[in-house]
Formats: C-alpha cells, structure tokens, sequence
C-alpha cells in the first residue's frame, strides 16, 4: 500500500538554515502535530549541501510542553541516516524523498512530535542546508536549532519545508492501525503518554482538577477522554483541530456539518462549538479531512441540516490539538442555551455504553443517571423521542425512590450494570429501544466506583456486602471469599469515608487484584485472587504504593503491557517479576517479605498418638546451580509442633518459639538441607520466608517423613 502523505509545509518564501558546527548549526530541527493518527513511515526534506558533508542522521522526538514546546524530548522514537553527499549542490535544490525509517513510530493525533538532524562530518564547508520560512505558515509546528546538539531555541516565525508519510494499516500485517497513549488523573492536572513509558501534563489542565479533596471519574470515547470532576466537567480532545469566528452568522453549524475553507480547501467535519448565538465570537472543533489546514482570514462555508447556506469567515489560522476545555452540550459554553438540553451541576461516575456517555453522581439527585444521545455527548436533551435521543432514569421498582448509585459498570454493549449501596440493577440493551431495567441482586450493594472488574472471559468481580462476588452477566452474582475467607469483612473494617477499595484484573497472572487502601496515609491491605487455582493470597505494600486506581493497560507497545497502579505518592507503578525489591519512590528500594505456611499437618495418622517427625527435604526453585533456570536466593524455615491444630495456627500466625530453625541452601536439593532432628508433637506447621533485600525464592516440593510415637498424654 502507498503511503499517505500527512504532515507537510511546502509554501512560503524564506532562506534556508545550515547544518555546520561552526557559524551554523550543529543540529536543525521541525516541529509537527499529526491531525490524524498513523505509523510514521518516511520524510521528504528540502535540502542542498556544499562539499562532502558525510552521513547525515534524522531522529524524531517528542515535543516538549509549556517553555520546551516545540524542542525535543525524551527518547528517540525513530531514527534514520541519509548520504549527504548525495544531495544536490547549491543552486539545485531539491526534495530528498527517500527518507525511510527501518523501525515505524506510532504518532499520535494531536501530540507534537519534532524532526531532528544532525551530521557527525559537517562543518564550514561540509555542510547541509534546509530550507525554511520567514513566515508562520505551518501552523502545527516551529522551526528550532541548537549549537551544542542539546540546547534548542525556537524560532517563532519560521517553519522548514518538510513532508511526512505514514501508513494507516500496521507494517506487520492488514489490522486496521491505530494510536494509544495512557492517560491519568494526579496532582490537580491531567497526564498523558508521550513518548510510550514517559507521562507529561496534558496542556492547560495544570491545577483545573481537583484530585486531592473531590472525586474524579474519567472515561475514554470519540478521540477524546471525559472528566467528571464533581463540579468541574472537561473534555481532553486528542482527534480535533478548531477554527475560530468572531461572527458565525445567521446560520450556525450542527453536529457532523461539512465546512470548506473558500481560499484553503481544506474540510472539517464539526464535532462541537461553543456557541450558538448570531453575532458572537465562537470557537469550532472538529476532524479535518484534508492535508491542507484552514488559513487565517478566509471565509468558511457549508450546509446545515436544513439546507440553510452557512458562510463566515474566521479570524485566525487553524489551530493543532490536542484541546483542553470544559464540558457542555453543543454550542453551550455559556450555559444559557437549553437547545440541547443540559449536564447535571455535578457528577462523579461516568462511563461509555452502546455509544452513549452515561454520567452519575450528583450529590443533589444521587440515585439519578443520565446518558447522552448515541455516539453524540453534547446532546442530553432527554425531550427528544427517537430511538437514539439523550435519556436519564433511577434504579428502583415503581413509585420508590431508588438507591445511591455508586458505579457503572457497562459490559460491551449488552450490559449496564448500576451498583448501588444497597442492590445491583441491571440494563439489558438501550433505554430508548426496548431496553429492560431489572433487579440484579437486592442483598448486596457495591463498595466504590472502582470496587470491580471484568476477566478475560467476561466474568465480573466485584466488592461487596460481605467481600468478594464473581458473576457471569446476566446471572446472579455469588459470594466466592465467604468459605476460605469467612471474616474478611469485619478483618478488614474498610469505611467508605476513609477507605478506597479498587480492583484490576491482571492478564499477565490470569488474577484479580484487590487493593484496600487507606486514604489519608496509604496503609494497605491487599488480596490476590488467583482465578487458575481459587486461592487467595494477601499482600501489603510500602505506604507510598498504596493503590487508589488500577487500570489494565492494552498499550501497543508490550512493555507497557501492565496492569498499571496509580499509587498514593503519585507514582505509576507495575507489578514486576523480575525486580526483587519494592520500589517505594522517593524512600527508595524496598524489601519484599515474604512467606508461606504449611499446616497445621498431623505428623501421625492417628490423632490419639503423638508423632515423630524424623525427617524434612526442602527442595527450593532453579535447577542446580550453574544451570539455565533462575535459582531461588536462600530462606527461613521454622518447624512449630503442638498438641491440637488451633496451636498450630496460632504459632505459625505470631511466627515466634518454633521448635526447631534453618536456614535452607539453594539452589535446588542441598544435602546440607536434610532435616534429621527428631521433632515430636501430633501436629506440626512449616513456615518459609525471606525479607532481604534484592533476593526472591521459589519451592518446588517438601518431602516429609513422619512416624508414630508414644500415646497422647
């Protein structure tokens, strides 16, 4: 398939710029913000040289924001070398179209990314030249030069002739190409991924949230994220760019209008104004469907769903997202329009469902939920009646008030299930289609919006009245913590006003992860529930990590592949096998303690009779030594012995006055670890740990040898 040309600054009169270490530059640059995203593929520069000016390197980085915007950062996304004696001399300039990049980057829409070359031989009279603008008349990017490789300054007015292709369809097979980039909530700010493993403030939303004292809901849908932010509602827009008009004219545009730019060309299908009044300044979002971008000045014209003529012409050059601004219906801003119905004064839950934006959490009609007309969030007229209008609703049987909804949980576009304080509601397919609303278990409500989770097969978990529930939609759902964990509850003493209970399926593990976390300090409590073997396994974590969000991240690139934790010091963190230590940020590394019991185990068949353990064969992980496997680091094992099988537990839970302690060898099946003293008791209890820094252990088995001893006294 040939590639798609995306990117490119081509016009305007200016100079050119030279690639030389002295008079010069010793590197060159250009910034760029893709509209659509897609995989990088190559890059057409106008270039000459003068001399023999070497192997010339091109790099792209992702931009900088605030002060270093338009200046490169973090790691190299992609990179590529050129003969620049190849080029042609001065006088015969030309496009140099065969900049192939061997490892495609993935671009993102709406993110600044900055073109970077350098030349390891250039200099006074080796060099390369690019040609650039005296003029701003690319308008997703700036011309920047460095003199010593690291320090970049940015020339405002300039930007340098460059063409940048790309594939929409991935290299590696015929799927449809795609971008993601992780984006979370912290510090009053929204974060985004950019380049992939590093996070940076999302422009314009530094100290517009508060994540400290109120609660904070996002979701993803259309190019852009949602945030419910009890009274403060926002979009971050990743997919659009905007025009702006200080008069839109008698006949303003609607939802999905084409505009055309009169002198550009370029076309812009609108997503959302801010404005619907004639005669007021307005700013237009919407895709733009063309490489040329809309030019300051020029009239922009189109028809409205009615056939009305819409012309106005716009007082600056388009503009490059990604966007930050607050949430209301289509062309609302000024919350005086009700043509589009209205957002409620203040959600905290928010999720996607059959296309519609579903919000809740409004502390003034807390059992109420609203959803957005399909596939359009600005619109929640709920007058409308056709099958896909806005539509809002309680969960209750008819004439009762219903209960505080305290999360949504969608599942495909099958499911909505509305977990309340006190009960479950499900919805089976849309409100507005025959759709159906019902009791989904009126004997136990949900502990927090984030109190749940979905496994690979569709089974839902979540917390609640009496711990942890397991599902398959639309079916009951069913208490599986209450046998092996039967107070688990009342141990754990979580309150809803000082605790946070979130929960993340891990598909690296094939888990669920239950994290109960103190609020005010990030004490923990957690549980690992293994779905392969039905076991669960408690954990706790440095304070700093204690866990308040969770969120399985399916990001392209497989490193990032993790269920990623949003921790109480405001790190991002994820569960890593092959680290031996806890990473507690600032405080540094450190170690896991860890351990495992086994018992109460009668040492006799006969519980009339005390039993003699004659011997013990602790067999740790890894092989041998010298082998291919990972050998496990060394552990403690201690032997309590007792009477009854209550004593046991006791002893093994105090972890104190074993009867006999070792430390075991590894790797492997030591002689040195043969156990021969002769311990005697009618039950016994084996407990193994390690809490040293950087080191880990595994077992493979423990062979015991038991025999009868003399009778019970």
């Amino acid at each position: 398939m040939a590639n798609i040309l995306y990117e490119s600054c081509s016009t305007g009169g200016g100079s050119f710029v030279l690639l030389q270490y002295t008079g010069g530059a010793k590197a060159i640059a250009t910034s760029f913000t893709p509209s659509t995203g897609h995989s990088l593929v190559s890059l057409s520069l106008y270039l000459y040289k003068r001399g023999s000016p070497g192997e010339i390197t091109v790099e792209i980085y992702a931009s900088g924001t605030g002060a270093s915007a338009d200046k490169p950062t973090g790691a190299v996304l992609a990179t590529t070398t050129f003969e620049g004696n190849d080029l042609p001399l001065a006088g015969s300039v030309a496009w140099l179209t065969d900049i192939d990049f061997a490892t495609v980057a993935t671009l993102v829409a709406g993110i600044k990314y900055v073109i970077v070359m350098t030349g390891g031989d250039t200099n006074t009279t080796n060099y390369v030249a690019w040609r650039y603008t005296t003029a701003d008349v690319y308008a997703g990017g700036k011309r920047s030069f460095s003199n010593d490789g690291t320090t970049f300054f940015v020339q405002n007015t300039h930007d340098n002739w460059f063409k940048e292709y790309g594939s929409s369809v991935q290299s590696s097979g015929s799927q449809l190409h795609y971008s993601k980039a992780l984006v979370a909530a912290g510090g009053n700010a929204l974060w985004y991924e950019s380049p992939s493993g590093t996070m940076v403030v999302f422009a314009d939303s530094d100290a517009t949230l508060n994540t400290v004292s109120a609660k904070c809901d996002m979701v993803e849908a259309l190019e852009k994220v949602f945030v419910v932010n009890e009274t403060t509602l926002k979009v971050a827009d990743f997919g659009n760019v905007s025009i702006v008009t200080t008069d839109l004219g008698t006949n303003p545009p609607d939802y999905h209008t084409v505009l055309t730019g009169g002198t550009s060309g370029a076309k812009m299908v609108v997503d959302y104004i801010t404005n619907l009044d004639d005669g007021e300044a307005c700013t237009i979002y919407g895709s733009r469907t063309t490489t040329e971008t809309f030019a300051s000045g020029e009239t922009v014209t189109g028809t409205d769903d009615d056939d009305n003529a819409i012309s106005f012409a716009i007082s600056a050059a388009e503009t490059a997202g990604p966007f930050w601004y607050d949430w209301t219906t289509f062309g609302n801003a000024a919350g005086d329009d009700t043509t589009f119905g209205a957002l409620p004064d203040s959600a905290s839950l928010i999720c996607l469902y059959r296309g519609r934006v579903v919000i809740a959490g409004d502390p003034d009609y807390p059992n109420q939920w609203y959803m957005s007309r399909q596939v359009n969030p600005w619109d929640m007229a709920v007058t409308s009646v056709d099958a896909q209008a806005a539509v809002a609703g309680q969960d209750s049987d008819a004439g009762k008030l219903g209960d505080v909804v305290v999360a949504l949980i969608p599942y495909k576009d099958d499911y909505l299930v509305f977990g309340c304080a006190n009960s479950m509601w499900l919805l089976s397919g849309d409100p507005r289609s025959n759709g159906e609303l019902s009791e989904f278990d009126l004997t136990t409500g949900i502990y927090g919006k984030k109190s749940w989770c979905f496994d690979k097969v569709g089974n839902l978990y979540f917390w609640g009245n009496n711990g942890l529930y397991q599902t398959a939609l639309p079916g009951a759902p069913v208490c599986i913590s209450q046998l092996p964990l039967p107070k688990l509850i009342g141990d754990e003493a979580a309150n809803a006003s000082t605790h946070s209970i979130t929960m993340g399926y891990d598909a690296e593990r094939n888990g669920v992860l239950v994290c109960i976390t103190k609020l005010s300090d990030g004490s923990n409590s957690n549980y690992f529930y293994s779905i392969m073997s039905g076991g669960f396994f408690p954990e706790s974590y440095p304070v700093e990590c204690g866990v308040y969000s969770m969120f399985f991240y399916e990001a392209l690139d497989a490193t990032y592949r993790k269920l990623v934790l949003g921790s109480f010091d405001g790190y991002l963190r994820y569960l890593n096998e092959a680290t031996k230590n806890d990473n507690a940020g600032a405080s540094g590394a450190t170690a896991i303690s860890s351990h495992v019991t086994f018992g109460p185990l009668m040492i006799a068949s006969d519980a009339k009779r005390e039993g003699k353990l004659t011997g013990m064969i602790p067999i740790t992980g890894g092989g041998e030594s010298g082998g291919s496997e990972t050998d496990s680091d060394t552990l403690t094992c201690k032997i309590f012995t007792a009477k009854s099988a209550d004593s046991i537990l006791e002893k093994m839970y105090a972890n104190s006055t074993p009867v006999f302690s070792r430390t075991v060898q590894t790797p492997g099946r030591s002689r040195t670890n043969i156990l021969r003293h002769k311990l005697r008791g009618v039950y016994t209890g084996i407990h193994l740990s390690n809490d040293v820094v950087g080191e880990s252990w595994a077992l493979d088995q423990i062979i015991l040898d038991g025999i009868k001893a003399g009778r019970l006294k």
